[in-house]
């Protein structure tokens, strides 16, 4: 889906935790590995036991998609809109050379 890593690539819990806040999901380890167990989330169990489970990112997405529809798109064209927004120079040359002014408070 909207990912800037590999199309295989595996995740830990950890980073997917995050990307799962960052959706309004869900922030609890707990959580995560209750959904893994239930198989909310294709997950598979990694061979040293100590890093845990490997979500694969497409399988992560598609649960965001699945939990919070039409989400990721709207975060990718966020993120994308922030990502180009103006940066403070082109905003001032901007003002300038169409007679917008800055209004500030006085005292």
């Amino acid at each position: 889906m909207y990912w800037k890593g590999s199309e295989n690539e595996r995740i830990q819990c950890s980073p997917g935790i995050k990307i799962l806040g960052e959706y309004y999901i869900t922030d609890s380890i707990q959580m995560v590995t209750r959904w893994i167990r239930q198989g909310r989330i294709k997950a598979i169990r990694s061979e040293n036991r100590k890093e845990g489970y490997l979500i694969n990112h497409e399988d992560l997405f598609d649960y965001i998609d699945e939990i919070r529809p039409g989400l990721p798109i709207m975060k990718a064209v966020y993120d994308s809109y922030i990502e180009n927004l103006p940066l403070d120079e082109e905003i001032n040359e901007y003002m300038s050379t169409n007679n917008v002014y800055k209004i500030s408070k006085t005292q």
